[in-house]
């Protein structure tokens, strides 16, 4: 275990070292450079960003996730300090949340979550968000609200925050807006819709989740009846997910996170919360077919894959809903660097999250394989995050 513990403080050092801005106190999604002074030259610049240049999302321009990447790492930040009690943790969560807390803050639609903000002048971003980075971001908070580690300013804060996004979200998601989360500026995203026709069973508690979120940090009687409305009004769908049949990991580990939610947050109906936790170990019991991702994993040096070059490279174009807009085609190299140890993380925290006991077997295996395989001189991307993620959940489980 002292082995595990080591190479999972490695990723958290790597993690701060090489994707986190101070200006911005977010992580962002990969390096180009293993410089210092040099790592984030491939981040776009305002201007491009105001021009929605590559895409509304910026997919794959390194400012694509950041609100997913301190959703995760926040709740891996208070995993790690339910199992060790560190109270130097205290300032990595609260500089984590503050980078949250700018994402839901900073849009003139008050509470409208962004996927990141760039480090260059401290508010320039991309208009559109996504369903994937609502639930990692009230995740975080809720995890974060509820940990001793969190004290009575922040924990203000967060309702605050939660205030404006349960308000924002109820506002945006109706019948007339085709319950799209959608861009700023109202239009209908691409992957924002969080209820309604389209909606897959992994996405129905989504919204029921944010809403749930709110009632536990504010009190609210409002919130409760919604995410309870909701819910129920879900669940039929949610019963017909095949977790077998899924073919990606992040979709289930997100369905996941949404039913801890569900399962955790007492809205007045315990039926409902053991239906939920049923729930959970069914997408757990179908996991273990992910446990062979890691098999692909392949080290690769920043350098080869020249992230710097997304503006000229191969290009994708991809019909939106306003005109076609394009982005940087990823080659098999940097999927083999990325994807598998992601996949295999995300594949152990759904095992995890649905009952409190530790890894075993070919699975603490995994967990190994994916802590002490990767060269730290190499590791470049946000897929970091996970192992360490699944370490602290791990030991957290372990301990109680």
């Amino acid at each position: 275990m002292h082995d595990l513990h080591a190479a999972a403080d490695r990723f958290w050092n790597l993690t701060w070292e090489r994707l986190y801005h101070p200006a911005t106190s977010l992580f962002y999604d990969f390096v180009s450079s293993y410089d210092p002074a040099h790592r984030f030259d491939h981040l776009p610049t305002p201007e491009e960003i105001g021009q929605i240049i590559p895409n509304p999302n910026g997919w794959r321009t390194g400012m694509e996730d950041s609100t997913i990447n301190g959703g995760v790492m926040l709740a891996a930040v208070c995993d790690r300090y339910a199992a060790t009690g560190e109270d130097d943790l205290r300032a990595p969560a609260e500089r984590i949340f503050a980078g949250l807390e700018l994402c839901a803050g900073l849009s003139p639609r008050r509470g409208f979550i962004l996927r990141s903000v760039s480090p260059i002048d401290g508010k320039s971003y991309y208009p559109e968000s996504s369903r994937d980075q609502v639930t990692h971001f009230v995740h975080g908070l809720w995890r974060y609200a509820n940990s001793t580690l969190c004290g009575e300013a922040e924990r203000a804060r967060v309702r605050a925050a939660m205030t404006h996004v349960c308000a924002d979200m109820e506002r945006a998601v109706t019948p007339e807006h085709d319950y799209h989360y959608g861009r700023e500026n109202g239009i209908p995203g691409g992957v924002s819709k969080m209820w309604g026709e389209g909606v897959q069973p992994h996405e129905v508690f989504r919204l029921p989740m944010v809403y749930a979120v709110g009632w536990d940090v504010t009190g609210e009687e409002h919130w409760r009846e919604l995410a309870l409305r909701f819910a129920n009004d879900g669940m039929d769908l949610a019963e017909q997910l095949d977790a077998e049949g899924m073919g990606c990991a992040y979709a289930l580990f997100q369905h996941q996170v949404s039913l801890e939610v569900l399962a955790d947050v007492d809205l007045g109906d315990p039926a409902l919360q053991q239906r939920m936790r049923g729930l959970m170990r069914g997408v757990a019991a179908g996991m273990d077919r992910f446990l062979g991702a890691f098999d692909t994993y392949a080290d690769v040096d920043v350098a080869t894959l020249k992230l710097c070059d997304w503006r000229t490279g191969p290009r994708w174009i991809r019909n939106f809903i306003d005109g076609d807009y394009w982005g940087p085609e990823w080659s098999e190299t940097f999927r083999g660097a990325f994807r598998p140890l992601r996949e295999a993380a995300e594949t152990l925290l759904c095992i995890l999250m649905a009952a409190p006991e530790p890894l075993s077997g070919k699975r603490l295996d995994l967990l190994a394989r994916t802590l002490m395989e990767p060269d730290s001189r190499l590791v470049f991307n946000y897929a970091m995050l996970y192992p360490q993620a699944v370490y602290w959940r791990h030991v957290r489980n372990l301990k109680h």
